[in-house]
């Protein structure tokens, strides 16, 4: 994870993976810091540095299928990477 801001966070890949998870159920900082026990800032820490990630990501999709947009909802990208470029769009990731 060394391209994102996640590398020197003091986390591992599987506790990042956690965190993400805990935030797509609407957990918050403190919540997740209890389950994972590590201190809310460090997980607030996380939480930006995911977020830059994600928009990062975005970005770098929009650019390599040539389109822009600003909001984009994950199913239709992947739906729309299918079928014009099979499965490498899940080695993006």
């Amino acid at each position: 994870m060394s391209y994102s801001n996640l590398s020197n966070k003091k986390g591992t890949e599987k506790e990042y993976r956690q965190t993400f998870k805990l935030i797509k159920y609407g957990l918050s900082s403190e919540q997740i810091a209890d389950v994972l026990e590590k201190d809310p800032r460090t997980i607030e820490a996380w939480v930006k540095a995911i977020a830059e990630k994600s928009k990062n990501f975005h970005n770098f999709v929009c650019l390599l299928i040539g389109i822009t947009i600003e909001f984009l909802q994950m199913d239709e990208l992947w739906g729309y990477l299918k079928k014009k470029i099979g499965n490498f769009g899940y080695l993006l990731l």
